[in-house]
């Protein structure tokens, strides 16, 4: 084995010494875990478990604008960077809870959408 690839397994080694540790101290966080992470504008909003799968993302009002692709894609990708390093920390940084964050609430339905206008006055039917 070459020496950049000694060093790289014993990298990863601490690593997942260190989980292991982290998951001992917080098992829920571990199967119950959801971690979230807003990007740094605050218009997205992501939730992972604890491997860092996607589990949701949230859009704030208004914000999906025509021309405004790219800052909306950056800004995704951003939330969910956030959320996965949450969930290799498994919530442990400091300020963050012990418990395992709840759910975010269900998404709104057709039905809660009916009484309401789909449209902007821009012609959008995205808020």
């Amino acid at each position: 084995m070459s020496f950049e690839t000694e060093a790289r397994v014993a990298e990863l080694m601490k690593k997942i010494e260190r989980k292991v540790e982290m998951a001992a101290q917080n098992p829920e966080a571990v199967v119950y875990g959801r971690f979230e992470g807003t990007s740094s504008s605050g218009v997205v909003t992501a939730w992972v478990d604890a491997v860092g799968r996607v589990e949701r993302v949230s859009l704030a009002a208004g914000s999906a604008q025509e021309g405004s692709e790219q800052f909306l894609a950056d800004q995704f990708m951003d939330a969910i960077s956030r959320a996965k390093a949450a969930a290799e920390n498994l919530g442990m940084e400091e300020g963050a809870q012990s418990e395992p964050p709840a759910h975010p609430a269900p998404a709104p339905t057709p039905e809660n959408w009916q009484s309401e206008e789909p449209w902007d006055e821009g012609g959008s039917f995205l808020r």
